[in-house]
This record gives C-alpha cells, sequence and structure tokens, in this order.
C-alpha cells in the first residue's frame, strides 16, 4: 500500500520537532536570566533581585525545577551576595517572602532565613 503523505510533510514534521527543541533552551536563558521581582530596602541601600532557576541541572541537584536565585546588590548594582541551588540554603521559588528589618540589619527572603547587611553572609538555621 502506497503512504500517502508527500516527503514535504516529514520534512515539515522534522523542522517543526528541531525548531521546538531549539526553543526550549533559548526560552530558559532568558527565564533564568529576567528577575521575577525585585525588592529594594527602605533606605533604598540595598536591593534583592530574585529569579526563577529552570534547568535540568536544577532539578537533578535539587530535585526541583523551581529553585530561587537571589542576588542581595548594593544602591550601585554591585553584587554583595548570591543564593542558588547550588547554596546549603538553597530554597524554592514559591517559598520566597522578602521582607527588611534594617534595625538587625537583616533582608529576609523567607519567613527565617536572611542575608545579613552590609556583609551578605547568608543565614539558614
Amino acid at each position: 500500500m502506497d503512504d500517502p503523505r508527500k516527503p514535504s510533510d516529514s520534512r515539515n514534521f522534522l523542522l517543526g520537532v528541531l525548531g521546538i527543541l531549539l526553543l526550549i533552551p533559548i526560552f530558559m536563558y532568558i527565564n533564568i536570566n529576567t528577575p521575577k521581582f525585585t525588592s529594594y530596602s527602605p533606605n533604598k541601600e540595598y536591593s534583592l533581585e530574585v529569579y526563577r532557576e529552570i534547568s535540568l541541572s536544577t532539578l537533578l541537584k535539587s530535585g526541583s525545577f523551581n529553585m530561587a536565585k537571589i542576588i542581595l546588590k548594593d544602591k550601585r548594582g554591585k553584587r554583595i551576595a548570591t543564593l542558588d541551588s547550588r547554596h546549603e540554603c538553597k530554597i524554592e521559588y514559591k517559598d520566597v517572602r522578602n521582607s527588611w528589618d534594617l534595625s538587625e540589619n537583616k533582608a529576609y527572603y523567607t519567613k527565617s532565613y536572611a542575608f545579613l547587611l552590609p556583609s551578605g553572609e547568608i543565614t539558614c538555621k
């Protein structure tokens, strides 16, 4: 029995699959390099940029696609500290709860985990 499909149908299908496979890494790169939100300290001296880590390596290391990457910066944009899925204090993106306590020099990224200001030391215990 003859196959009614034309050779171009198979080629178009393969091109479509290849196109999707090429778009996935581009989407992941754009997604992980764009902050989901930025929070500024009340005195505007510091900022926290929160990203969502979405990658296969994140899944293998932490068991989740949705780990948070948080960057503490000073008012000039200089990076002070970074928390990501490789750190012992890693958290999932859904658990990020940002608040500032400048009287204690802390930038909280969850209810009890914080960056110490101005050093950027990360506390999670």
